[in-house]
């Protein structure tokens, strides 16, 4: 586990939930992105709609390569 006294475990896990978001997803996602770092139900909305457009991206991103 990180031990980053400036940072809660919660704090340390939603930002290690959202990490490829934020690298996969404009910065103007970025204020957006920051509510789904939030393990409560607006968080977990919002985690799920990114990670499936993320999703939908990347396998489009791959298909292309073939």
């Amino acid at each position: 586990m990180l031990n980053m006294p400036e940072f809660t475990p919660k704090q340390i896990d939603g930002l290690m939930r959202t990490f490829l978001l934020y690298l996969g997803f404009d910065e103007s996602e970025w204020p957006e992105i920051e509510k789904a770092e939030r393990f409560d139900s607006e968080g977990d909305e919002i985690f799920s709609r990114y990670s499936k457009t993320y999703r939908e991206q990347m396998w489009k991103e791959e298909q292309e390569k073939v």
